[in-house]
């Protein structure tokens, strides 16, 4: 024997009579109210979906509402995360590019990175001699540095 509260997933759709959905006649039907009838577990009569007990044997019937309820939160929910994303406020970046020679460079990006300053992309280049010459090329690095903007 089950117990006296039965929810809806144990009323079975009562194939003897018609539902209100498809008898136009029935009031249900007309105002356009979801209400179905279903056969009761214990005694097997005829329920109404919205009725709190069968009207046979009096066994309380609840009936679960949280799906549709459970559809809205996550609605809701999902409507919250697409909006956050779409309104969260981007960071915006200020840029820098540098060149330092091969001597100087850790003190260089040393003061770079104190004043807030972070090495996005960095190569090293070398000056072209000029024909004839005996001088070394000079080298460099060319760096470009971001910050957020302030």
């Amino acid at each position: 024997m089950q117990s006296p509260t039965g929810d809806a997933a144990n009323l079975v759709p009562s194939s003897d009579h018609k539902t209100e959905d498809s008898n136009p006649l029935h009031p249900a039907a007309r105002s356009g109210s979801g209400s179905r009838l279903f056969r009761c577990p214990d005694c097997a009569g005829s329920i109404s979906s919205e009725a709190p007990a069968c009207p046979h044997c009096g066994r309380p019937i609840k009936i679960n509402q949280w799906a549709s309820h459970r559809v809205v939160a996550l609605l809701v929910i999902l409507t919250l995360l697409v909006g956050w994303q779409v309104l969260k406020p981007y960071p915006k970046w200020e840029y820098k590019i540098e060149s330092v020679s091969d001597y100087s460079f850790s003190i260089s990006i040393d003061n770079l990175g104190r004043d807030g300053w972070e090495l996005v992309t960095a190569r090293r280049a070398t000056s072209s001699a000029t024909p004839g010459s005996t001088e070394k090329p000079e080298v460099s690095y060319e760096m470009i540095f971001k910050r957020a903007a302030r």
